[in-house]
């Protein structure tokens, strides 16, 4: 059984190394969005997973079955309704591609958007968002920033203590870029070797 997945990321030139090496006698299953195909710029083809079925097909000949996967169990009914009304055109590209719907009931919750002229400007209103909250009886502990780094999350803790608010940091990469952490990191590296030029800087 051969199972493919972020297939829309794969070339023309993988596509038929699979084809060649998986012909025939393979159960192959391909998961993947032709919407989130972003990397064209290095090869990737999205016809290969609006193709799948083509490509791929049935043991006795027939286009290989397709199943939409549109149940996102992650995001509440407001954020997934953005989402479709923004990805609307782009789903009309692609057959079978459906609009996504929750996987359970979440609360709807309230989306809010802002797009600012400097990142020192975007952490400081997402800090005065994140005290708005709290300020209409929303605990900290209730309250949580995703981002796309770890650098990006200690930009936003330390932004968020300077204003006197409760954090705490999940992640290894967020956890060792905090000061006293790289601190004492550096002190370890120098203890095992002493010629550990930018551990000692």
């Amino acid at each position: 059984v051969v199972l493919l997945d972020e297939y829309q990321d794969t070339s023309i030139a993988q596509r038929r190394l699979l084809q060649a090496a998986f012909d025939g006698g393979h159960a192959v299953t391909a998961v993947g969005d032709p919407c989130q195909a972003i990397y064209g710029w290095r090869g990737a083809s999205v016809d290969n997973i609006d193709s799948f079925h083509q490509h791929f097909p049935a043991a006795d000949g027939a286009p290989a079955a397709r199943f939409s996967l549109s149940q996102n169990r992650r995001s509440g009914h407001s954020i997934l309704e953005i989402a479709n009304r923004e990805s609307a055109d782009l789903r009309a590209l692609h057959p079978g591609v459906e609009p996504l719907r929750p996987g359970s009931s979440v609360g709807a919750g309230a989306v809010s958007c802002a797009l600012l002229p400097t990142y020192a400007e975007e952490i400081d209103w997402l800090v005065a968002r994140i005290e708005h909250m709290h300020g209409g009886g929303v605990p900290w502990k209730d309250i949580a920033v995703l981002a796309t780094t770890g650098k990006d999350l200690v930009a936003i803790e330390s932004a968020l203590r300077l204003r006197s608010v409760p954090t705490q940091l999940a992640g290894a990469a967020a956890l060792l870029a905090q000061p006293a952490v790289v601190d004492l990191r550096s002190m370890l590296e120098l203890l095992h070797d002493p010629t550990a030029n930018p551990a000692f800087l």
